[in-house]
């Protein structure tokens, strides 16, 4: 008779009396609890327990490690929509934290707005011109203003993916560690942002500029349509560059910007279609807010009224794309269990995306 394997532990067993319900495949219950659930492929069993042996299961169960299942030949497992939708019930079930975190852009936003463009400069407090006092308030509202639009984004970024990684392999990270863990791997995201923007958005900027020159209009449009296409073009190869900046040194020790382009190349039409359709859904749903937000604000009598519903309105509007950075994170786990299956094997499907019957 062949001797029964533990798929997990790959050890003996000496009897197949538990496993999984599912598809009756061997399990001690120790592995099993360890792992989170069935180790077979595509099974997605969570139940561990008593099984019938049949000459199936012991051909199931063999004394070596079974091969890998074969990759698919292109694309992931899950649609863009389906991983929408998942991000999006993700920032439902974590709404306090992000919730704090749009109101703190929010603040950050409507404070530097307010010093940009609604201070009466001339009555802030201070010895100095009132020329001295306009550049003090400009310069602060703008960056409060990119303070709020722009890192407070990343943050949010680094705490996902440290949130799923860490969940992915079982493990509970306070909120202290959390946030330790995000301030450290903060700047290298930024540093890689900043280099993506350089290298898609500068050369979209010069075409944009020669765009409107004393050139042939023909030329003029050629241009414009060139830089737009690269711009395009390299946003998409480097969509995955914050994911994989956040995932930190000891998981992602390369160069963020090449692995992104790497991880992208599994699947590249499918997330660029992807990439357009959530861009495209979100930015609908927060036009829809924004301009219903400014339609009830003009009905409201008071100036104290129609402010609070404008801000109610920015609020919905950063909550709204919070779900950006879960899709990128959701898409980044995809990408990376497609290129090699024994990351997070275990791991929840809401998170790899494997595709479980």
């Amino acid at each position: 008779m062949r001797t029964i394997s533990c798929p997990v532990c790959w050890g003996g067993m000496e009897s197949a009396v538990s496993g999984c319900t599912k598809c009756q495949t061997p399990h001690h219950e120790d592995c099993f609890g360890f792992a989170g659930g069935c180790a077979v492929f595509g099974c997605g069993g969570r139940a561990c327990g008593p099984i019938a042996v049949t000459a199936t299961t012991l051909e199931i169960s063999a004394d070596a490690p079974a091969p890998e299942p074969p990759r698919p030949a292109h694309g992931l497992p899950r649609s863009s929509g389906q991983r929408l939708v998942d991000a999006w019930l993700f920032l439902q079930r974590n709404a306090p934290p992000a919730l704090a975190l749009a109101l703190f852009t929010t603040l950050l936003e409507v404070a530097g707005s307010w010093l940009m463009g609604v201070t009466p400069l001339s009555r802030i407090p201070g010895t100095g011109s009132a020329a001295s006092h306009s550049m003090v308030a400009f310069g602060g509202g703008a960056a409060l203003v990119f303070l709020g639009r722009n890192v407070m984004p990343f943050l949010y970024s680094v705490l996902v993916i440290t949130f799923l990684f860490a969940r992915a392999r079982g493990k509970e990270l306070s909120t202290g560690e959390h946030l330790w863990i995000t301030l450290c791997r903060l700047p290298r995201c930024l540093w890689a942002s900043f280099r993506v923007w350089l290298i898609a958005a500068g050369p979209f900027v010069v075409g944009c500029g020669l765009f409107f020159t004393s050139s042939p209009i023909e030329l003029n449009v050629l241009v414009g349509l060139a830089s737009l296409a690269w711009l395009f073009y390299m946003t998409n190869e480097y969509w995955l560059v914050v994911p994989v900046a956040a995932m930190g040194r000891d998981e992602e020790p390369g160069c963020a910007l090449q692995r992104s382009r790497e991880l992208v190349a599994l699947a590249r039409w499918q997330i660029f279609r992807g990439n357009l359709r959530c861009g495209f859904t979100l930015m609908l749903v927060v036009m829809m807010t924004s301009i219903f937000a400014c339609l009830a604000a003009l009905t409201l009598p008071s100036f104290a009224a129609r402010s609070t519903f404008e801000g109610a309105g920015q609020l919905a509007m950063n909550y709204i794309m919070l779900a950006m950075p879960v899709y990128q994170a959701m898409l980044y786990f995809e990408c990376r269990r497609a290129a090699d299956r024994s990351f997070l094997k275990f791991a929840p499907t809401e998170v790899t995306g494997s595709v479980q019957s």
